[in-house]
């Protein structure tokens, strides 16, 4: 047993560079898996909400051509289409 200590005490520059590389390579290991894992982890968490029910609205003035009255219209059918396809009729 003395043997050993007196020969890892002989080494022991050999082994501060063996011992800080390891901890480079410790650190480098983290420093890459960690997000990947924190990405993938993230990406299984469920949204909360179905995509099937989902529909994409966007608003926008109506065209400088028409008038307010015929573009409430529009805005009147557009919608009543639009809770028609909602209800399923």
């Amino acid at each position: 047993m003395h043997h050993i200590f007196r020969n890892l005490w002989n080494s022991r520059k050999r082994n501060v560079w063996i011992l800080l590389e390891l901890i480079v390579i410790a650190i480098v290991c983290w420093m890459v898996i960690d997000p990947l894992f924190v990405i993938f982890y993230n990406k299984s968490i469920p949204d909360g909400y179905e995509a099937d029910g989902l529909y994409r609205l966007q608003l926008s003035d109506a065209p400088s051509g028409t008038s307010s009255a015929s573009g409430r219209f529009l805005w009147f059918l557009l919608m009543k289409k639009f809770a028609r396809k909602i209800s399923g009729n």
